[in-house]
Formats: C-alpha cells, structure tokens, sequence
C-alpha cells in the first residue's frame, strides 16, 4: 500500500485497470501512425487458443471466458483489458520463432488477468466493440507511456510528481508480480518458459542502451535487462526448460506467420516464401501474397492444391472463397465460403459472418436470405460484440420485410458503436411495431436500458465512453464503417 500513498483513493482502484493494459514490454516514444484496427482471423486466433489453453487452465480460468483480440499494427503490443480480453498486435506475432514465445507473452498476460490487475472501472467497457475498448485503451495508454508527467496527470487525474512516481513505482511492481505468474503457469503447465525468455531478450536487443539514474524511476515497466535476468532463474529452475514442443504446434505457427506476412507484407512474402518453398506454409504464404498483388488466378490455382492435399481444412476453402469474392466473383465464392462454414471451429464467429456477406450480395437470390441469417445468428452467438453481424442481420430482416426486426439490429450495432441516442430511438421505433411482450419487443426495451446506462456513466452517451469512475477522462468515437475481408481477415468497425 505504500505505493499508493500519494494517490487519490479514487485513482487507486483504476491504477491496476490502466497498468494491464500497458505493452509487454516499454514501448519506445510514439511516433505518427494510423490509428490499429481490429480484424478478426479465426486460424490465427485458433492457433493461439492451441498454444495457450494450458496456461489459462493452470491460471483457474475458464478458457471459454477469454478472448483473443487481434490488432493490426507493426508494433510489438499484446495486453489486457475490457475483462478477460488479451490483445495481441500483428507486429508482435511476426516477430516470434516458434509458439512458445507466443504462450510465453499471453503467459504474463494471464498473469494480469488471474492477479486482478484489471479492477473493473467501467462495467460498460466489458460489453463494448473491441475497437472501441481498443481506441479508449491506447488514448490513456499514450499518455502514461509518453513519459510525459503533464500527459500522465491528465489521464490519471493526478496532479503531484511523488504521486505520479508512486503509480509508475506500482506499475513496475505489477509488471514484475504478472512476468513471475506467467513462468508459473507455464510450470504448471509443463511448458517450457525458454520461450518467454527468448521473446524478452529480443526486446531488449531491440531497446539498445539501458535506462540510467533517474529513468529507471520514470518507466511503467521495471528495465528490461532486469525483466531478462529474472526469467533467466525462473528457466534454470524450470523442469520443463527443455521439453520440446509439439511439431503439430511448429506447424501452426508456421502457418500463422505465413497467412499475416501473406498478407500485411506480400512483396516480401513473395521472398521470403519463393517457388523453391513447397511446404504447406510456403505455399500459403505465397497464395495469399499472390491474391494481395492482383494475380487472383495464380492466387486461387495454389489454394486449390492446399485444398486437395488437406481437404478437411476450413482455413484453405475461406482463403479460396475471400479471394473469389474480393475479385468480384460472388457465385463462384458461395460453394467455397458453405464449405468453410460446415468444418469451421465451433464457437467463432468470423467465417459464417463472411458466409452470409457473400450470400447477402446476391441481391437477385431472395431465397438466400434465411440462410444468411442463420449463418448471423451462428455468429453472433458466438462473438455478440460484433457491429458486424448486427448490421448484415438489419440487411438481411429489411429484405425479408421485417422491418421491426431490422431497427432492433440496428439499435445493437449503433449501442455497440457508442451512439447511445440513435440506438435507443431505433429500438423505440422498433418497439412500436413488435407485439408487446414478445422476445424481440424485450430484447429491443432491454437496449434502451443498455443505452441509458451508458449514456449516464459516458457523460452524454452519444460519442463513446466519454467518462468514468476511473479517475481519467477519454472521448472516444465510433470508427469509420466499412467491411474488408482478407484471408481470414475481417476488419471489424
């Protein structure tokens, strides 16, 4: 308690809440870029559920309860926040060797999560989109790692330099207590920690110079050499240091980085995975880099002899169906994109989602639709924060002529944006024309409760979580809409 002696109480239970949602390691000072996106990729998401279930079991979570957010973003990121949500930037993704460097940094974010870390500021922030939670995360995680005492007392609330001292000495500690949870849940999971240890002395390779005198007292996180040298003993006293990993895990990953390279970096791709590389990895890197630089065909015809090689992969029918699709090949996606939705993974969202886009952009098919929105309610079952869903849902009910049904839909996506007000007036003009008592007529009252509450916590509760209890203060707006999809990458609003 002695680190909080000179913060505010109300500061003291945010502390912890901002402190998680830091990166893993101290970020170097921002520079101009665009603002991350979120998109969904179920193989990759999938992949890192594989590598780290274990760790979650050994942590007392459910691994149902925590969610695998994806960022698209060439920093080297991954935290905590909203709940049991783990954030993990592609930038990072690509830079790991093997999975365990992955399990290792989801390892100590499990560390924040089963230590508390995250105390629960704003209820609302746990039902928010992603990017949402995202934006407002990154604005107050800009001002505390700007190093910026004038930038960290706005987004705290605090005003005295011993104060701000006191929060940076808590996050250290905080930082220390999750890197040392992680190594033993990697323990209890009869996982190696090399891998945690690996990733770290990258990033210290990465920072250069240690931090001297004073510095080392103006970071969130304590200096990496320090960081390194601890998970050194934690590997030496490991007995798990040198069990060796999975080969069906080296082919994953592989795989994981061949699709984001693919990708976000194809001119590369295109090197990196040249003709000579006819593993299943290099081939799908290369197909996708092909499909990103315009050669749909060359794209297409290589998919195709991934899909006859493993033809129970959902993965290689979505790629296929998303290149058809992207190249305005709509009839010739369907068969492809009903394929990958009957083997995809249960409980995801992503594939079925993409399924009912392709069938809703068969305007000349009305007799579609009902499968469309089966696909959607699949998928919203699955991911109910998806803006996404709730907007092809409004489509496909407006087409069918449910009209009321629609405005419901469309008063969960704008609630979801943010737009507090327009939601709530749609699912009042909703309620006006479904029978009264019905589920949907309960579903549509229980959104304007929605709307209320987090219109009266956000200070006006039409542009974001504007405010809370937590002692900082954000305005966050809905993103620009639109829908993309890539290779089993759907960038969500």
């Amino acid at each position: 308690m002695a680190l909080y002696s000179n913060i505010p109480p109300r500061i003291r239970k945010s502390a912890a809440a901002l402190i998680a949602t830091l990166p893993l390691v101290t970020a170097a000072p921002s520079r101009a870029q665009e603002m991350p996106t979120i998109f969904s990729d179920t193989e990759v998401e999938q992949d890192i559920r594989t590598f780290c279930t274990p760790i979650w079991v050994a942590a007392g979570l459910n691994p149902d309860d925590v969610h695998v957010v994806l960022v698209k973003s060439s920093e080297v990121n991954a935290f905590v926040a909203g709940g049991q949500n783990v954030f993990i930037f592609t930038g990072l993704l690509e830079k790991t060797d093997n999975p365990l460097q992955i399990a290792g940094v989801v390892a100590h974010e499990t560390g924040h999560i089963a230590g508390g870390h995250l105390a629960r500021s704003d209820e609302g922030l746990e039902d928010a989109s992603y990017t949402m939670l995202l934006s407002t995360i990154l604005a107050a995680a800009a001002a505390a790692g700007s190093r910026d005492p004038g930038a960290i007392a706005g987004a705290l609330g605090i005003g005295e330099d011993m104060g701000i001292r006191s929060l940076l000495a808590f996050s250290r500690t905080q930082e220390a207590s999750a890197d040392e949870a992680g190594m033993t849940y990697l323990e209890k999971a009869q996982m190696s920690p090399r891998g945690l240890l690996e990733f770290m002395q990258k990033m210290e390779v990465q920072e250069g110079a240690p931090l001297r005198g004073d510095q080392k007292f103006l970071i969130d996180h304590p200096p990496t050499p320090d960081r390194v040298q601890a998970m050194v003993q934690g590997v030496d006293r490991s007995h798990y240091a040198d069990k060796p990993v999975p080969a069906a895990w080296i082919e994953l990953h592989a795989r994981l980085k061949a699709k984001l390279i693919g990708y976000l970096e194809p001119e590369f791709a295109m090197k990196k995975y040249s003709r000579a590389d006819t593993s299943v990895a290099g081939r799908y890197g290369r197909s996708i880099a092909l499909w990103r630089l315009g050669q749909t065909d060359k794209a297409v015809e290589l998919i195709d002899q991934l899909i006859a090689a493993e033809p129970a992969d959902p993965y290689f029918y979505q790629a296929k169906a998303q290149m058809l699709f992207e190249n305005g090949q709509i009839a010739e996606s369907i068969p492809a994109f009903k394929k990958a939705a009957e083997l995809a993974p249960k409980n995801t969202d992503e594939i079925h989602t993409e399924y009912a886009q392709a069938l809703l952009e068969r305007e000349d098919d009305p007799s579609v639709l009902s499968t469309a929105v089966t696909e959607l309610k699949i998928a919203n079952k699955a991911e109910p924060r998806s803006p996404d869903v709730h907007r092809f849902l409004a489509i496909a009910y407006g087409r069918q002529g449910h009209e009321a049904l629609a405005k419901v839909e469309l008063a969960e996506e704008a609630i979801l944006e943010g737009r507090n007000k327009d939601g709530r007036r749609m699912a009042q003009d909703a309620m006006r024309n479904l029978p009264a008592g019905s589920p949907d007529w309960l579903h549509a009252q229980d959104l304007i409760a929605a709307s209320l509450t987090r219109g009266s916590r956000g200070g006006g509760g039409d542009s974001g979580f504007q405010g809370n209890d937590s002692g900082f203060h954000m305005s966050v707006g809905p993103s620009d809409r639109g829908f993309g999809m890539g290779p089993g990458i759907a960038n969500r609003p």
